[in-house]
Formats: structure tokens, C-alpha cells, sequence
């Protein structure tokens, strides 16, 4: 298999991401990529269309999230300054995986908030199978 990437924004990472999933897709086909992920930036709003669009151009879609992953506990409400966050890229390997990453999604932008969303170790260690956590965010 050629090179794949493993960690790419859409649009739909607010000020990190700048490509369409129209535009990602196909320069995966144009690129001669078995193979794509997507790792918006706190959310999973762009995933169930890329997958769709994804398996139209046949190229395997790869389901992911960039995380926040707080010291803290996810339910602290202190002064954000105070809150260090670092991300953690977080992909699917499969139902369950997914499953635990749609959690996990919800989880931080729900009880995790705080200026954005979050998660606590405890948290991803809860729903950590399916997934495949890549460092250097």
C-alpha cells in the first residue's frame, strides 16, 4: 500500500483545517491512496460523509478524532488558564472503536467542555478498545 495519511483536518476543525471532504477525497485518488483518515479537531461532524464519500471513489476510509486530553478531571471548571491540554489522535479500528470514539466525542463537548472539548485519561482509559491512539499531536 502507498503512504496514508493518518492524521488530516476538514473543514470541519474550526481554525485547523482548511480542505473540503471533497477535496481530501480526491486527492487521496489522485495521490494513489489505498487509504484516508480523518481527524477533525474535537468533533466528528464531517465522518459519516467522508466514509460515504470515501468508499464512492474506493478509497478505506479511517475514522478519527483529535482529542484534548486534559491533567485534570474532565468535570473541572476552574479558570481554563489553569486547564493544560494536549492532543492525542485517536482512530477507529473498528465497530467497537468506533463506537467508543462516538462516546468519547460526546463525552468532551458534553460534562468535558471548558472553552473546548476535553477528555481525562480515566475517561479514555474507560473507552479505550477499538482504538489506536497516535502521540504528537
Amino acid at each position: 500500500m502507498s503512504f496514508v495519511h493518518l492524521n488530516v483536518h476538514s473543514v470541519n476543525s474550526v481554525m485547523d483545517g482548511l480542505a473540503s471532504i471533497d477535496d481530501l477525497v480526491a486527492a487521496a485518488v489522485r495521490e494513489d491512496q489505498g487509504a484516508l483518515a480523518l481527524t477533525d479537531s474535537g468533533n466528528l461532524f464531517g465522518a459519516m460523509a467522508f466514509h460515504r464519500k470515501c468508499l464512492e471513489a474506493g478509497v478505506k476510509p479511517i475514522l478519527g478524532y483529535e482529542a484534548n486530553i486534559t491533567l485534570k478531571e474532565m468535570r473541572y471548571r476552574g479558570k481554563p488558564a489553569d486547564d493544560t491540554c494536549f492532543p492525542l489522535t485517536l482512530l477507529a479500528q473498528n465497530r467497537t472503536g468506533w463506537s467508543n470514539l462516538v462516546k468519547l466525542a460526546s463525552l468532551a463537548s458534553g460534562p468535558g467542555f471548558l472553552q473546548k472539548p476535553r477528555l481525562d485519561r480515566d475517561t479514555l482509559a474507560t473507552h479505550a478498545a477499538g482504538l489506536i491512539a497516535l502521540s504528537g499531536g
